[in-house]
């Protein structure tokens, strides 16, 4: 009975220092297959990406205020402002014969 209390303890204890040895070589492994920096490369691509979209955002929104304020100017009438066309009566019109 006594042996195979220590069979395990042995077990455990070897377990525990293939562990330990994992955490510690853990950053030679990363350095050797270069994850941290790929890592810090992605990290610092994606702050430059963000970067970008907020630039092309803010420059889509000047634009559309722009776009906005010379279709105002140029249409007097208000037909891309949500008013419509005007109507028209016309004679020939077979749609419009009938309507009062």
């Amino acid at each position: 009975m006594k042996g195979q209390y220590e069979f395990s303890w042995v077990i455990v204890v070897i377990i525990l220092v293939v562990i330990l040895i994992i955490f510690i070589t853990r950053e030679l492994w990363c350095w050797y297959y270069k994850i941290n920096k790929q890592c810090s490369l992605l990290e610092e691509q994606n702050a430059l990406l963000n970067k970008l979209l907020n630039e092309q955002a803010q420059s889509n929104m000047m634009m559309n205020r722009f776009l906005s304020s010379r279709a105002a100017e140029n249409d007097p009438a208000g037909y891309q402002s949500g008013m419509g066309a005007p109507q028209r009566n016309m004679p020939n019109d077979p749609y419009m014969q009938n309507r009062p």
